[in-house]
């Protein structure tokens, strides 16, 4: 089976985009650490006529990879954490992909 990628879209509400931002820049850190077969886990912030999203681009050798991603409690308690504060604007955005075609990168 090829690599999954998944695209996380996030919109937090915009007086909690600070700190939703260092959750999940920790989190990637955490994941970068801790989860050797998720290949890449890239936070991006796109601001659009004010309203902030962050997109998060995740890769993962296999289905397995990302089924223990979203099982680690660390993940969980982040994702409690999110939903406790009530620091999305929107519910979560979640699209699964298989690569298609293109490339990786030049770099």
């Amino acid at each position: 089976m090829p690599e999954l990628v998944v695209f996380a879209v996030a919109t937090p509400k915009p007086e909690h985009v600070e700190k939703f931002l260092e959750l999940i820049s920790a989190h990637a850190a955490f994941v970068k650490e801790n989860e050797p077969d998720t290949l890449r886990y890239n936070v991006h912030k796109q601001v659009t006529d004010g309203k902030v999203q962050v997109v998060v681009l995740e890769t993962y050798k296999n289905k397995a990879a990302l089924e223990a991603h979203g099982a680690n409690p660390k993940f969980q308690a982040m994702k409690k954490e999110i939903t406790e504060q009530g620091l999305l604007a929107e519910p979560l955005h979640i699209v699964p992909t298989v690569p298609h075609a293109g490339f990786e990168s030049r770099l």
